[in-house]
């Protein structure tokens, strides 16, 4: 099977190989804007105009290093919902989706109401899952807590190391490990000194 795009993807050498590739990319576009790249996925912040003239750069010289940016796989978040139709009138020319916030390497970026939706729908599915590692902890207590530690709370470890301020948005989901998961693995309740602990 020949590769038409660079790297396989999952082939070892592939971080270090695209690395290597977009640094001189990377640095070409260095003093135009604050950018990210994270193996071939790249992204910039900053006032629209910085953003236009940084995207167009990338789309003008990406190819002449092997970077072949895609408008319609990406997006441009405008945090301020008042200024999509400024960002429409100077990105229209491309067909990207152009909005308020998105996801972002398992993070949310935008404005608060799109990161407060997006933790929202999070946690209910977190509780969902915590609801049925209850189910579970009635007959296999041991099972449950192997599950508990070693996979389904980091789904949410993640979450509050890369979204700042949202401890009164996981309240539900303290509640549901609190008053269904702990008590079904320990088999009693749970006084505040013990979970505090």
């Amino acid at each position: 099977i020949k590769s038409s795009e660079g790297f396989t993807q999952g082939d070892n050498i592939a971080t270090g190989g695209y690395a290597l590739s977009t640094k001189p990319l990377i640095d070409h576009l260095r003093n135009i804007i604050k950018q990210v790249w994270f193996a071939d996925d790249s992204a910039a912040g900053g006032k629209l105009e910085a953003v236009y003239k940084w995207w167009k750069e990338l789309l003008q010289v990406g190819p002449k290093y092997g970077y072949f940016p895609n408008p319609s796989k990406s997006i441009l978040v405008v945090k301020d919902p008042q200024m999509i139709d400024q960002a429409k009138a100077l990105f229209g020319e491309f067909n990207m989706q152009i909005t308020s916030g998105t996801r972002h390497l398992g993070a949310v970026l935008g404005n608060t109401g799109v990161k407060d939706q997006y933790i929202s729908d999070k946690v209910q599915g977190w509780c969902k899952d915590i609801k049925m590692l209850a189910d579970i902890a009635e007959s296999e207590p041991q099972a449950a807590y192997s599950a508990y530690i070693s996979g389904i709370q980091h789904r949410w470890k993640f979450v509050q190391r890369t979204v700042p301020h949202i401890s009164g948005a996981m309240e539900p989901l303290e509640h549901e490990i609190r008053q269904k998961l702990l008590p079904k693995m320990l088999g009693r309740e749970i006084s505040d000194l013990e979970r505090t602990c």
